[in-house]
């Protein structure tokens, strides 16, 4: 059967928000130049926006509908989750009930641009005030631009980005001194090994890095001086190359060599649940690298009272690298309400609504405006993030400005099929050298333009 707006809103569990509305928080409208707010238009329209699935954004969601509708009284709004956003998303726009305002990030938005589906937004901004424009986190306004082109493939929604969770007490157990901001790659090790040790009947590991993950394990290849994707070609696998070689082969060794790493197999982790959060919850793990989002919200609340903070990903001998996503907002090119739909993209960059989301999700603001908020609300929400150093994330979005998008094949989704089994093999099996991205180099390099995408023409 052809995917349906209605059909797609059903599965979902989307429907309309006016039932949402009753548990959304309260709030006033934003007003003046802080929001970017017009005289009340009489436009008609109806909009469906995507959005993230959780009870709790849909929360947000709804108090951001009745706020918009201040200004945009006689445009109506519906909601449709994210739920398996690229199949299904790609599906009702091709059957022309796409999501007005798209949510995604990184490569699914790549995807849906390639598609044909999406504005170029740097057509968008025009309308903008150049102080709004450079308010947003440089690190991540620009990666919204597909390298080698103009095509900027979506607005900021928040920022995710790498850090370096630490258990404090079992640091202090250990003697280990606590990470700093001039840690390099040799002392990451020395920690990671010094971490290692039994607690009574537990095995504690130094840490965890998800290093099978595609967009994880680039952090330690772009902090040796390499790269996965040739930033010029983008159907070219560069880790063959010496630095990003040295990177790898960085992450190998602390997994399978010196087994001061959790394990990638799940299997064979000494905790469970055997999440990496949970490893950290229960003292099983002394550190973890691992993203902000849903990580840091859970570790906030601190249901389990562990004695946590933060720091900075150590940097290693090229730079400092950590993952920066580009999760956004995206106008669908099949709109047929197009200017109002750009209005709700824009009230979605608001200081007012980033707070709003801090409120309810802990999420990171894209806004350098909203980043002392963010700590302001984070500490009045979460009293266990009352000693956490926060300036780890608002330093690293603004005067070190290093998080880093992942960096992506022109046809991803053919490379991964290649690359994957190859970061599997490596780092969850340990059954091969580092030297196996080098040996699939050819196949790599192949699937990665194997859909026959021409960046020039389509990416407009």
């Amino acid at each position: 059967m052809a995917a349906t707006r209605r059909g797609f809103m059903a599965s979902a569990g989307a429907g309309s928000v006016g039932a949402l509305l009753a548990t959304a928080c309260g709030g006033q409208a934003a007003t003046g130049s802080e929001s970017g707010a017009k005289p009340p238009t009489t436009q008609t329209a109806k909009l469906l926006w995507q959005v993230k699935g959780s009870a709790t954004y849909r929360e947000l969601a709804a108090w951001a509908v009745g706020e918009f509708r201040k200004t945009h009284p006689n445009v109506t709004i519906d909601l449709m989750g994210d739920e398996g956003n690229m199949e299904k998303t790609t599906a009702t726009m091709v059957a022309g009930e796409g999501p007005d305002v798209i949510h995604a990030w990184g490569n699914l938005l790549w995807q849906f641009a390639a598609k044909g589906q999406m504005y170029n937004h740097n057509d968008l901004i025009r309308d903008m005030k150049k102080a709004d424009l450079d308010d947003f986190s440089s690190s991540q306004w620009n990666s919204f631009v597909i390298p080698g082109t103009n095509f900027r493939y979506g607005m900021p929604m928040y920022i995710n980005m790498g850090v370096l969770y630490y258990n404090k007490s079992l640091f202090q157990k250990r003697g280990q001194k606590e990470p700093t901001a001039d840690w390099t790659h040799d002392d990451y090790a020395a920690m990671l090994k010094q971490m290692t040790f039994q607690d009574g009947d537990k095995k504690v590991w130094g840490g965890h890095i998800p290093a099978a993950g595609f967009d994880r394990f680039q952090t330690h290849v772009l902090a040796f001086g390499g790269h996965v994707v040739d930033p010029k070609n983008l159907t070219r696998s560069m880790l063959d190359a010496r630095e990003a070689q040295q990177g790898l082969e960085w992450m190998r060794a602390r997994i399978h060599q010196d087994q001061t790493l959790a394990p990638e197999d799940a299997a064979r982790r000494t905790w469970t649940p055997t999440g990496s959060q949970d490893g950290f919850e229960q003292g099983a793990l002394a550190t973890m690298e691992a993203a902000l989002g849903s990580v840091f919200l859970r570790a906030a609340k601190n249901a389990a009272n562990v004695n946590w903070e933060l720091a900075h990903i150590p940097k290693g001998p090229a730079r400092r690298a950590a993952l920066g996503t580009t999760d956004g907002w995206a106008l669908w090119k099949g709109t047929k309400a197009k200017d109002v739909a750009w209005d709700l993209i824009k009230f979605a960059t608001t200081n007012p609504f980033y707070d709003m989301q801090s409120k309810i999700e802990g999420r990171v603001p894209s806004r350098k405006s909203a980043l002392d908020n963010w700590v302001k609300i984070v500490r009045e929400q979460f009293p266990s993030t009352q000693t956490v150093n926060l300036k780890v994330i608002t330093e690293a979005l603004t005067t070190m400005n290093y998080p880093t998008v992942d960096e992506t094949f022109l046809c991803q989704t053919e490379a991964l099929q290649v690359l994957q089994p190859a970061l599997d093999e490596v780092y969850r099996k340990g059954a091969a050298p580092v030297t196996l991205f080098r040996d699939i180099k050819p196949q790599l390099d192949e699937a990665a333009g194997r859909c026959g995408l021409d960046a020039g023409k389509v990416f407009k």
